[in-house]
């Protein structure tokens, strides 16, 4: 590879040189790449709120599907979460945490939920 400009002289770089420059910017943009992805599976383990995060009010229930990759929130009239829901890359309900809803005293809170989309309905018991 040949360029001219670089401070009025030819600069020349063999072929193997530029290879290796090419695998060390490989290696680099990997590395960017790793340290940059966001951990999904852990933020939603955690039950944090995703970087694309909605809060809905004065509703009764969260979409099925909203935003890939994000998660929402039904807050309770107080200003409280009553739910976070979170969704998979498709935009598809993945997984639901209930804080609180009317309760037969079967249930311990917070608790959750999974959804399966190949079952009807996709929402699973909880866990």
């Amino acid at each position: 590879y040949t360029t001219k400009g670089y401070q009025g002289k030819k600069l020349t770089i063999s072929k193997n040189t530029l290879i290796e420059l090419r695998q060390a910017d490989k290696t680099v943009i990997e590395r960017i790449k790793k340290t940059s992805r966001i951990d999904y599976e852990e933020i939603v383990k955690k039950g944090s709120k995703m970087p694309k995060h909605i809060i809905v009010e004065n509703k009764q229930s969260l979409p099925g599907k909203a935003m890939p990759s994000s998660s929402a929130d039904l807050l309770n009239p107080d200003g409280s979460v009553k739910q976070r829901r979170y969704y998979d890359e498709k935009g598809r309900a993945k997984e639901d945490i209930d804080f609180n809803h009317s309760d037969d005293g079967t249930h311990e809170f917070p608790h959750r939920h999974e959804w399966d989309w190949d079952r009807k309905p996709p929402r699973k018991p909880s866990k």
